[in-house]
């Protein structure tokens, strides 16, 4: 019992954090006629990459923050590679997800009766609360630099059709992790956020699922690797 309120906190609190990034319908224009399709991973390592530059750039970050304890964690974030993640690993939420987020808001009623758009809005919230949940636990000074590097992007692709969030991982002490918006008409949101690997430990591949399964909470077995 103890546990699942634990959880139901917990979806209070990211839900919360999730409005750094916000996630409103974005809009979008359609990719030209024959032109191949790009992968969700090229994409989000594209943000990944995006986010690096704007570490790397002290014009930029001097006119987000005046903050020198910010700046410092910019600029170790900003030296370093991430050209070449060591794995990808998808994430999606569970079923069960849904549960608890209607636990949360009173039960199947009140969910129920919310506008079917307020609905998504708040399942949008949700799934991108992961990474910010993740950035969050090294500390407000890097969830705050995060958010001066957070970077967005959207496309189409029709194929995708549940939100996802993709974890860069790197060995340089930080990750990116890249969320995954679909919408009407193939329209995709994606949103980067930067998260300080160091709260993960040193676990290799099978701790790094329990990981995300004990700390993530609503996770559980909906977790795969992508690459390599």
């Amino acid at each position: 019992m103890m546990k699942r309120l634990g959880k139901i906190k917990w979806i209070a609190a990211v839900l919360s954090l999730s409005l750094i990034s916000g996630c409103g319908t974005p809009s979008g224009q359609e990719n030209k006629k024959g032109k191949e399709q790009v992968s969700l991973y090229d994409r989000g390592l594209r943000l990944v990459e995006r986010m690096d530059t704007m570490a790397e750039s002290e014009n930029y970050w001097n006119m987000m923050t005046s903050s020198q304890e910010m700046a410092a964690v910019i600029k170790e974030i900003g030296a370093q590679d991430y050209s070449a993640p060591r794995a990808v690993y998808q994430v999606s939420l569970s079923e069960n997800s849904m549960d608890l987020l209607k636990e949360f808001l009173g039960g199947d009623s009140s969910y129920d009766e919310l506008p079917e758009e307020l609905r998504e809005e708040l399942e949008d919230r949700l799934a991108s609360s992961i990474s910010t949940r993740f950035s969050a636990m090294a500390g407000t000074e890097m969830l705050a630099a995060a958010s001066v590097l957070a970077s967005s992007d959207h496309f189409i692709d029709s194929s995708l059709t549940e939100n996802l969030t993709y974890f860069y991982i790197y060995d340089n002490g930080y990750w990116g992790a890249v969320t995954f918006l679909p919408y009407e008409d193939g329209i995709v949101h994606a949103s980067g956020l930067m998260i300080k690997s160091d709260v993960f430990g040193e676990a290799g591949e099978e701790e790094l699922f329990q990981w995300f399964t004990e700390y993530g909470g609503l996770l559980e077995e909906d977790i795969s690797k992508v690459s390599p």
